[in-house]
C-alpha cells in the first residue's frame, strides 16, 4: 500500500462517516511546555489477533539501532493503516495537522524489551527523542497483559529541555557529554538515578492502551528488570510502535 493510498483511504472513508475513530480517553499536558500526550484506552476491538500474529507469524531480531533495548519485528501494513486511521482525526484536532496533509510512515515495528541492564549502552540508559522533524509523532500500543512498566516523559535538568529541537540540540548534547565526562556513562533502566533527568509524567502500561506524542519529546520506557525483560511475544512487554510524519 502506497503512502498516497493510505492518505486517500483515510480522507474518503472519513467523509462517508464509516471510519472507526478512537477519541482520546485523556489528554495530558506534559511539563512546562504543556506538550500534549493523547491516551486511548480500548484502542482495538481485540488485541488477541495482533498478539497471535506477533507470536506465530513474525520473526523477532536484535534491534539494529541503539534506542530500543530489545528485539523488533515488522508489523503488517494493515495494522499500521488501522492504527493510523483511528488516530488521524485526533492528530489533526489536537496538534494542528491539516486533514489534507501528506502522511509519511517512517517506521513501524513490534518491540520486546529484553536487554539486561549490564548490556545497555549510554543511549539506552537515558531518555531519548525519535526525530527533530516538525509534525512527527510516535504512536505506541501496549498489547499484552502483565505488570509491566509504562512510558515516562522527562525534563533534562541541567538545561530544562523537554522538547529537543534544531535550535537547542547543540546545547542539549553538549550538556549531556559534559555530564558523562564528569559522572561516567550511566547504565540501567532508572532514568532519574543520577539526578540528570526529571520524570514529568508517566503513562501506565495497560493492555490495549495507545498513546501518541511528538517525536522530539524526551521519553523512555519505564522498565522494571524484575518483570519486564522477556523475549517471548506471547508473555513479554509487547508493544507496537508507529512513527509518522505529516507534511502540510
Amino acid at each position: 500500500m502506497t503512502i498516497v493510498h493510505i492518505r486517500n483511504c483515510i480522507v474518503s472513508v472519513k467523509r462517508k462517516g464509516q471510519l472507526s475513530v478512537n477519541q482520546p480517553s485523556k489528554i495530558l499536558e506534559v511539563g512546562q511546555s504543556k506538550t500534549k500526550v493523547l491516551v486511548f484506552d480500548g484502542f482495538l476491538s481485540s488485541c488477541d489477533p495482533v498478539v497471535d500474529f506477533a507470536t506465530n507469524n513474525t520473526e523477532f531480531t536484535q534491534n539494529e539501532d541503539n534506542a530500543f533495548p530489545g528485539l523488533k519485528s515488522k508489523i503488517p501494513s494493515d495494522l499500521a493503516t488501522l492504527m493510523l486511521n483511528r488516530v488521524f482525526p485526533s492528530v489533526c484536532k489536537h496538534y494542528g495537522v491539516k486533514p489534507n496533509s501528506r502522511i509519511i510512515p517512517e517506521a513501524a515495528f513490534f518491540g520486546l524489551v529484553c536487554k539486561e541492564e549490564k548490556e545497555l549502552d549510554a543511549n539506552q540508559s537515558r531518555p531519548h527523542f525519535d526525530t527533530l522533524t516538525e509534525n512527527s509523532f510516535a504512536l505506541l500500543l501496549y498489547l499484552n497483559e502483565g505488570p509491566f512498566g509504562g512510558t515516562g516523559f522527562f525534563r533534562h535538568l541541567p538545561t530544562g529541555i523537554e522538547l529537543v529541537s534544531h535550535e537547542n540540540k547543540h546545547q542539549y548534547f553538549k550538556s549531556v557529554d559534559r555530564f558523562i565526562e564528569q559522572n561516567g556513562v550511566p547504565r540501567g533502566y532508572d532514568m532519574t538515578a543520577q539526578n540528570h533527568y526529571e520524570l514529568l509524567t508517566e503513562v501506565d502500561y495497560r493492555r490495549n492502551r495507545a498513546l501518541i506524542y511528538p517525536s522530539n519529546l524526551l521519553h523512555s520506557g519505564l522498565i522494571d528488570p524484575g518483570t519486564d525483560l522477556d523475549d517471548n511475544p506471547g508473555t513479554g512487554r509487547l508493544t507496537c510502535s508507529l512513527f509518522l510524519r505529516f507534511e502540510n
